[in-house]
């Protein structure tokens, strides 16, 4: 498969041939392209090698290419010429040589269009073809590429776990318990989640949510210490900062309390034989999960 966006999947959103035109709603037309969203990134790369035909922004609707808005056309060594339509900007002057994997422009909503998309259309000589076969992707209405799944996201306005879990191919059950979200699963604009349940994820939470400052020594040093992994894991399911408590043993009091810590005695007994885990208990227990 042939991406045309930097990495990740794309969304095919209306494919090439018949339909009724987006815009208006009522009458029908041929679609000469492929409509695209991209999932991951919104760069814009070329899908072949060949030379930059043109660049350029068309406003004048008496310019047959109006509806374009900026675009680019490259022409590829086999006679064919790209159209990337609808960008952002452009990444690429006329006469420039490109190659496939290099950057064209950023996924936009200039021309006529109805929302920020691609437009990718593919001609050879004046007649058009299914660019869609040219990408080795199905001519239909999907999600083609791999997801690219961060250890952390973070919360966008109108975002649900659901959708969340939809856009990445999580299980939601275990996006709503790694997340201590069983209770209450909504969300709020600006929280992170972590998206796998790993160490890792949670020191990347804990890092980004300011509970924590040195994400490198807690990416080196949790694996030395018996059940610290567990503990930052825990630490992911809060969401709220608030302020450190005054001792580790308050930290693991309020842990217990919140329901994050099964094990109160193994930590009071051992976190004095562990560095910086006290320090590290003192900040999760006064953070709250909502």
């Amino acid at each position: 498969m042939k991406n045309p966006y930097r990495f990740g999947a794309f969304r095919l959103t209306s494919p090439y041939g018949e339909r009724v035109d987006p815009v208006n709603g009522s009458v029908k037309d041929f679609h000469a392209g492929i409509d695209l969203v991209g999932i991951d990134t919104k760069e814009v790369v070329s899908v072949s090698n060949g030379t930059v035909l043109r660049s350029r922004m068309v406003t004048d609707k008496n310019d047959p290419t109006w509806q374009w808005g900026n675009y680019v056309s490259v022409l590829d060594p086999h006679g064919n010429t790209i159209f990337y339509c609808h960008l952002e900007k452009r990444l690429v002057e006329q006469a420039d040589r490109v190659h496939v994997g290099d950057p064209i422009g950023i996924q936009g909503a200039t021309g006529y269009v109805t929302g920020p998309h691609l437009h990718l259309e593919m001609r050879n000589g004046i007649e058009t073809f299914d660019p869609a076969d040219y990408l080795s992707i199905e001519n239909r209405v999907g999600v083609y590429g791999k997801i690219e799944v961060p250890d952390v996201y973070t919360v966008k306005q109108g975002d649900s776990l659901w959708s969340i879990a939809d856009k990445y191919g999580l299980d939601l059950k275990e996006l709503i318990v790694i997340n201590g979200r069983e209770r209450n699963n909504t969300t709020v604009t600006g929280w992170n989640l972590i998206l796998k349940k790993t160490p890792a994820a949670a020191i990347e939470k804990l890092w980004r949510d300011t509970i924590i400052s040195d994400r490198g020594y807690w990416l080196s040093n949790y694996s030395k210490y018996k059940n610290v992994g567990n503990l930052l894991l825990a630490g992911a399911k809060l969401h709220v900062k608030g302020e450190r408590c005054k001792t580790p043993e308050e930290g693991i009091s309020a842990l217990t309390r919140m329901g994050l810590l099964n094990d109160p005695d193994f930590w009071l007994a051992h976190y004095p034989e562990y560095d910086n885990v006290g320090n590290l208990l003192r900040a999760l227990g006064g953070c709250r999960t909502e």
